[in-house]
């Protein structure tokens, strides 16, 4: 892969989650799933995911600018620039939110950041819902979920160990 990234401390445990331990591999009963990227980044769980399934019907959004750009980048040298690429937080409803702009891995909604600093941005948001509308396996989802679920506990985990 060629690859554009903000910072290589953010890309290496998202290669190593994605690519080296397929923490997000799942298996469906078609060639050619609907995959939605949320907080796609630099694009890497996109190109894990047309690695796993190339015909997939994929978006990607993501909410930082400078991200994004680099998403875009990514996906079209990679060889998937078939994926839709939205510049927009998912969010509970369609229109604007202030996006914290951190510039690796932790940008956020501001209000829900956490604490996360760094330059506001207005962002346009879509309703994670509304973009659902396509038939879901319910087995899959709950799949997916879990491992999502798992990942994202793990990941964590281990941040806040590091920052002991």
């Amino acid at each position: 892969y060629s690859l554009q990234y903000a910072d290589l401390l953010t890309l290496c445990p998202q290669w190593d989650d994605l690519f080296v331990k397929q923490t997000l591999a799942f298996q469906v009963g078609r060639p050619d799933p609907r995959i939605l990227d949320c907080g796609a980044n630099v694009g890497l769980a996109s190109l894990y995911f047309k690695r796993l399934y190339p015909q997939a019907r994929m978006t990607a959004y993501e909410a930082d600018p400078a991200l994004g750009a680099m998403l875009a980048a990514n996906l079209a040298a990679n060889g998937a620039s078939d994926v839709e690429v939205v510049p927009a937080a998912v969010w509970t409803h369609d229109g604007t939110v202030t996006f914290r702009c951190e510039g690796a891995d932790s940008g956020a909604i501001d209000g829900v950041a956490g604490g996360t600093t760094g330059e506001r941005v207005e962002v346009p948001a879509v309703r994670l819902r509304d973009r659902l509308g396509e038939r879901i396996v319910r087995s899959t989802a709950t799949e997916v979920v879990s491992r999502l679920s798992k990942w994202l506990l793990v990941n964590e985990i281990e941040r806040s160990r590091n920052t002991q």
